[in-house]
């Protein structure tokens, strides 16, 4: 069986790379809920035990209170408890509130 060419195997990984790339370029943005009262960097605030990622659009449903100590970009927002601020310096990035 012949090697393949320098050619060939170039093809093969440029084939390779568009798709390991286009895989992670259709990764979908997550509904991440709050499940207890916390912090927003604590995993065990969140449903799954997932803080909410930078395309998540997140939730904080009645009777949860998510205290924001980091700086935080997410997609969207719904506040149906309450979101606190830790200090006043904190920011927080959203597509929609």
């Amino acid at each position: 069986m012949p090697l393949p060419t320098i050619t060939q195997m170039r093809t093969s990984l440029y084939s390779l790379a568009a798709f390991v790339s286009l895989a992670f370029s259709h990764a979908q943005a997550a509904e991440i809920t709050a499940a207890t009262t916390g912090n927003w960097s604590d995993t065990s605030t969140w449903f799954g035990g997932v803080q909410p990622g930078v395309e998540d659009d997140v939730i904080i449903p009645v009777g949860r209170t998510v205290t924001l100590n980091e700086n935080v970009e997410c997609g969207g927002i719904v506040v149906e408890g309450k979101l606190t601020v830790e200090r006043a310096n904190r920011t927080l990035v959203c597509d929609s509130i």
